[in-house]
């Protein structure tokens, strides 16, 4: 693995070699101070889904079809078992925020924007289970009391062909340099 610094952030290459969700963790939990922290996101799925006509006809096209095949097997869209209303609740008692930033942090520009929940990590073990929820993960770093819009730091772990990368991007030029990447080589993960 190895960063780069790229125009208009840094990526973490290669981050599905990191061996667990417990490292990952360990990286995420380098951007905090005492005062901050870090807000997951997840597309209100359920919005979307009763939106569907404010989508583009593909968009309205492909959700109809996968609708009717998972009723066709006896199955609704959503999952309704004890794992995914657990997760639901997880999300629902931390949900700090509820926009339409579905693009944060942005490499390219995109028109598209979800309706999405921001839901507060309070300790590793929650970080944990934000990432286990979604390993495509997005989540921005907040001191606390602060408005959406002041976050210091905004994270996405993405897929590329050889596997996963972490972007980076930072509202203050150079803190990441400064403040976190010294930490996360002292952590000696990467």
């Amino acid at each position: 693995m190895k960063i780069l610094k790229e125009e208009l952030g840094y990526v973490i290459e290669n981050s599905h070699e990191i061996k667990n969700s417990e490292e990952v963790a360990d990286i995420l939990s380098s951007f905090l101070d005492e005062d901050s922290l870090l807000i997951f996101s997840c597309v209100d799925t359920e919005y979307f889904l009763n939106n569907l006509q404010n989508e583009d006809k593909k968009t309205q096209e492909f959700y109809r079809k996968l609708i009717e095949f998972n009723k066709r097997r006896g199955h609704e869209i959503l999952r309704d078992d004890d794992e995914e209303r657990e997760k639901t609740n997880f999300i629902k008692e931390r949900t700090v925020f509820i926009n339409n930033e579905s693009n944060l942090p942005a490499q390219y520009p995109s028109d598209k924007r979800r309706r999405t929940i921001w839901y507060k990590t309070l300790n590793k073990s929650e970080i944990i289970k934000a990432i286990n929820i979604d390993q495509l993960f997005k989540c921005i770093v907040l001191k606390r009391g602060k408005d959406f819009y002041e976050y210091s730091y905004a994270i996405k772990q993405y897929e590329t062909e050889e596997g996963k990368n972490l972007f980076i991007t930072e509202k203050k030029v150079g803190n990441f340099e400064k403040y976190v990447y010294p930490i996360i080589c002292k952590k000696n993960i990467l």
